[in-house]
């Protein structure tokens, strides 16, 4: 049985036989290495933020690969800044546009057949 990042995947991209992102969050509380997330832990379309000050953001890495399948791309670099704001203390609203950047690759391969699916 596939866990829930697999059948998210394939749920997601049907096309798709496989992915490989690699990213590296770019900025405050940077990620010393590359995150590398496959379709047996694919994260969804939202890959959040390592800003621990940051609200509301994150990147939607999900758009980029739609974006990649409809164009018919097997590779391509991601270079997104984050959509949050960085929490002010003491305020109640919404402070500075979150500087943090999410960089690296994705690379997916297509099913040779589209029309088969796993499970069926």
């Amino acid at each position: 049985m596939p866990d829930a990042g697999e059948a998210l995947f394939e749920q997601s991209f049907p096309t798709l036989e496989d992915v490989e992102m690699k990213i590296r969050h770019l900025g405050k509380n940077p990620t010393p290495r590359p995150r590398i997330f496959t379709k047996e832990n694919w994260p969804g379309n939202h890959v959040r933020c390592s800003n621990i000050h940051c609200r509301d953001g994150g990147y939607k890495i999900g758009d980029i690969v739609e974006s990649m399948v409809s164009e018919a791309k097997t590779r391509d670099k991601v270079g997104s800044l984050c959509l949050g704001h960085e929490e002010v203390a003491g305020s109640r609203g919404r402070g500075p546009r979150c500087q943090n950047r999410l960089e690296g690759e994705i690379r997916i391969t297509f099913r040779k057949d589209p029309s088969t699916t796993p499970g069926s």
